[in-house]
């Protein structure tokens, strides 16, 4: 389990949302969802703000890249100084500040690749379980697609994420929902994937441009279709256009 993963269990486990962490922080929601999606690293300031807000420490951040047994020291100080050389910069610096209490003198500190210094090569003979990490990325859109107040979609401005497992490679793009009528499938703030098509069959849930607003609603044939029972039905009128855009393949919380 990577570092960002450890960010994101302990965020949950401490009841905070990415956006009440990265106002504790005085970040943007964005740069906590890179951090938790493995895009980029905290720097050591943020990185023990990180620490301090959701109360856990370094061995809870990295208790994957450091053995917690060994049969000896000996070998349990070489599995530390073999992960310490895969880390990343800025994991490095947090272990030197962690260790330096208890270094001697005559113990030369780990060398720190500084921004300007060629990057060393690697080989699999020796990282045999180096694997390149792909990031998965989508655009999501800056506008809502209301799912009952009919905010208007805006299909040029969008911003590209870092996207998880849970959105499936048919989803080509993504659409924050805004209301409460397709609630509690569709949830008030979250994000409906959306692949491309015309075939949408009644019962499908898609993204719809009626007279000129998006909506994410169900087909019905003659009229868009609010799940939730107290909100109503957007009923097709004759001579109003109706586009289908795409059904929507998955809903997760917003990455950004």
């Amino acid at each position: 389990m990577s570092v960002g993963t450890r960010i994101k269990e302990a965020r949950k486990a401490k009841g905070l949302s990415q956006v009440e962490l990265a106002k504790a922080l005085g970040l943007s929601k964005g740069a906590v969802g890179n951090y938790e999606s493995g895009v980029s690293s905290p720097r050591d300031t943020i990185l023990y703000g990180i620490m301090k807000t959701l109360d856990i420490d370094a061995n809870f951040l990295f208790q994957d890249d450091v053995p917690q047994t060994s049969t000896s020291i000996h070998s349990k100080e070489q599995r530390i100084g073999r992960a310490y050389g895969k880390a990343s910069p800025p994991v490095q610096r947090t272990v030197e500040v962690a260790l330096e209490p208890y270094m001697d003198d005559t113990t030369p500190p780990p060398v720190t690749p500084r921004k300007n210094d060629p990057a060393p090569e690697l080989s699999m003979e020796t990282h045999p379980n180096t694997v390149p990490k792909t990031v998965r990325t989508r655009r999501v859109s800056h506008n809502c697609a209301a799912a009952g107040t009919g905010a208007f979609l805006d299909d040029e401005m969008f911003d590209e994420v870092a996207i998880g497992d849970d959105v499936p490679d048919s989803a080509e793009f993504g659409v924050p929902i805004s209301g409460d009528s397709m609630e509690p499938d569709y949830p008030d703030g979250w994000v409906a994937w959306i692949r491309p098509t015309v075939d949408i069959r009644i019962g499908d849930v898609g993204l719809f441009v009626y007279d000129g607003y998006g909506y994410i609603k169900e087909w019905g044939g003659d009229r868009l279709i609010s799940r939730n029972p107290i909100r109503p039905d957007v009923i097709l009128s004759e001579g109003m256009r109706l586009d289908a855009v795409g059904r929507v393949v998955a809903v997760t919380e917003d990455p950004r």
